[in-house]
């Protein structure tokens, strides 16, 4: 018993930071049994980061890329106009150049300029063909796409929901209209 005794003696003995520990580094294990390393907390450190820049991509992208593109062109106006001088003289180019951008009411040539601008906001595909013809009215004011034949497929439904509502404005303006009789 003495012998078994003095054999594990020194286990009980407080471990110092001098003595190496006998029995090898310290291994801290999970719950799950599977030890922690060092190189583990590295790798979900950087995968981490990794995720940390994709969610900020898709910020980016959900918040709209062409919204973001005219913030940063309206931003860039702003800084040009304040470097710019607040008079405008005969000669301004910027200033002639955005008066012929700009389509007035009264221009005789209006349409030829608008087809012109169309053609090349479709060219460009920044624009694409609309409907020109007239459509059946719809809960949504959705216009039918440009190759739509005119032919209406409906089940009538939205005729219904449309001729109720028309029903109701009707009955309400004639209740007012005899209520405003009586009270005469």
């Amino acid at each position: 018993m003495s012998h078994h005794k003095r054999k594990y003696e020194h286990d009980d003995a407080p471990c110092s930071s001098k003595r190496p520990n006998p029995y090898g580094e310290t291994v801290v294990r999970a719950s799950f049994t599977k030890p922690f390393l060092k190189e583990d907390i590295e790798k979900k450190a950087r995968e981490e980061l990794i995720q940390e820049g994709i969610n900020e991509k898709h910020n980016e992208i959900n918040r709209g890329i062409s919204q973001a593109l005219l913030r940063r062109e309206k931003q860039q106006e702003l800084e040009d106009a304040a470097t710019e001088n607040f008079a405008r003289y005969k000669d301004d180019e910027k200033m002639k150049a955005h008066l012929l951008s700009q389509v007035v009411f009264d221009d005789p040539m209006r349409d030829r300029v608008e087809a012109k601008i169309y053609k090349k906001k479709m060219i460009s595909g920044t624009l694409y063909p609309k409907y020109k013809g007239t459509f059946p009215q719809n809960r949504f004011d959705i216009v039918p796409g440009y190759r739509w034949d005119g032919v209406n497929r409906s089940n009538g439904f939205e005729s219904k929901l449309a001729s109720k509502f028309n029903e109701r404005e009707a009955d309400a303006e004639l209740r007012y209209r005899i209520e405003s009789e009586y009270q005469q």
